[in-house]
């Protein structure tokens, strides 16, 4: 059984006085090197503000999608019957996931030709000193293509945010310029309503595959509804051609699917943000500071010090208290305990 530990009242005024002996020690040391330490805090602001003045501004351009619960189930008629909508936690987080795949990345690359784009096709220094490394200790070494390395930043770059208490997902891309921003932006929702469109298209172009089978059976080849369902089943492959093959319109989009904000470029910059820099660079000057402060007192201690001393009491015992001498004093403050 471990024994507790019992202070008395004598014994904690004596570790009071020392810890109050060390704060005073400190801020004696700090103000005896308060010429460095305004010098290494007017270099960092210098260097902040020159970091904030030389660092590219980076624009960040926002774009709002609104959740679509119901799914038109194809028919061959004109109408669409609208089947059992599924939980909105659900659909929404099944969205904001596609939003977030590597497919719709790889496609947005594919259509914007990013993978000649240097800013997101060239490799890391990072990435480049990993292959070297390998290569020198004879590992394998597999490089991706310019494809995988710009779909990789894009989806880096991507910001998805379910917005609370809504159905709303908000997606935003900072680039350099902002037109930049907001094209990026805009191509992956663009891509993402694509995607939609081509499936439920899909789904309508099988079933009237279907029915034109069925129909040739029934009526034969050369019968009026056969013609008529043989032309719409023409007019939806070239439409699923025509929309993989052209770019869409955002305008038309925004205005076809009505759930669709799409991004403006915004010319106030994001970033880099000021407070952070100052405070970063700040921090690390007087982190340098203190270590240097800190050499300092090591290779040249200062005179004034606190130390413990035994003082005797009233009643004949002693207590330990805390003195303030010099290395000058020392000799005389021995000879008077003595």
């Amino acid at each position: 059984m471990a024994a507790h530990l019992k202070l008395s009242s004598d014994e904690v005024a004596p570790l009071r006085a020392h810890y109050q002996g060390i704060s005073h020690d400190v801020l004696r040391i700090m103000w005896r090197h308060r010429i460095l330490i305004a010098l290494f805090v007017a270099v960092g602001l210098a260097s902040a503000v020159a970091a904030i003045i030389t660092l590219p501004p980076r624009y960040t351009s926002e774009a709002i999608l609104q959740v679509n619960f119901n799914r038109d189930e194809p028919n061959t008629a004109t109408k669409t019957q609208r089947i059992a909508s599924m939980e909105a936690a659900a659909v929404v987080e099944s969205t904001v996931r596609i939003l977030r795949s590597r497919a719709l990345a790889s496609a947005v690359v594919a259509r914007l030709d990013l993978a000649s784009d240097p800013a997101f096709a060239a490799p890391s220094t990072r990435m480049r000193l990993i292959w070297s490394a390998r290569k020198a200790l004879s590992l394998p070494v597999i490089i991706p293509t310019a494809q995988d390395i710009a779909a990789e930043r894009l989806s880096a770059a991507l910001l998805v945010t379910i917005v609370p208490r809504s159905y709303v997902v908000s997606l935003a891309i900072s680039a350099a310029q902002p037109e930049r921003a907001a094209q990026l932006v805009n191509a992956v929702v663009l891509e993402y309503l694509r995607g939609q469109q081509l499936q439920q298209l899909a789904d309508t172009q099988r079933n009237l595959e279907r029915d034109v089978a069925d129909m040739s059976v029934i009526y034969g080849a050369h019968h009026p509804r056969y013609t008529d369902a043989k032309e719409k089943l023409q007019e939806l492959q070239a439409r699923i051609a025509g929309l993989r093959r052209m770019d869409m319109s955002v305008d038309a989009a925004a205005a076809e699917a009505g759930e669709f904000v799409p991004a403006e470029a915004i010319m106030m910059p994001s970033g880099p943000s000021a407070p952070i820099i100052i405070a970063l660079i700040l921090a690390l000057c007087l982190v340098a500071c203190g270590v240097l402060i800190a050499v300092i007192e090591l290779r040249h201690p200062a005179a004034y010090r606190f130390r413990f001393a035994t003082a005797p009491m009233d009643d004949g015992a002693a207590v330990s208290t805390v003195v303030a001498h010099s290395a000058v004093s020392e000799p005389v403050a021995t000879r008077r305990h003595a």
